[in-house]
C-alpha cells in the first residue's frame, strides 16, 4: 500500500511494517483539511484540527 509516511511511521520505527520498494514510491502529495468556519464548530472537529497541525505541522489558513 501507498500511505503518507506520517500515518504508519510509528509502526516502521517499532518494525511492525516494514518498507519495501522504497526506490518506486511516488513523490509526496498535498495534504489538506477542509471544514466549514462554523461559530460552534463541534468540540471533537476542533481536537482533530489541532492534532493534525501539531504533529503533521499542517498550517492553518
Amino acid at each position: 500500500m501507498q500511505a503518507y509516511r506520517f500515518t504508519v511511521q510509528d509502526a516502521l520505527d517499532s518494525g511492525e511494517l516494514v518498507e519495501v520498494l522504497a526506490g518506486y514510491g511516488g513523490t509526496s502529495r498535498p495534504f489538506m483539511l477542509v471544514y466549514p468556519q462554523a461559530r460552534h464548530m463541534p468540540l471533537n472537529v476542533r481536537v482533530f484540527i489541532d492534532f493534525l497541525v501539531a504533529e503533521v505541522g499542517l498550517p492553518l489558513g
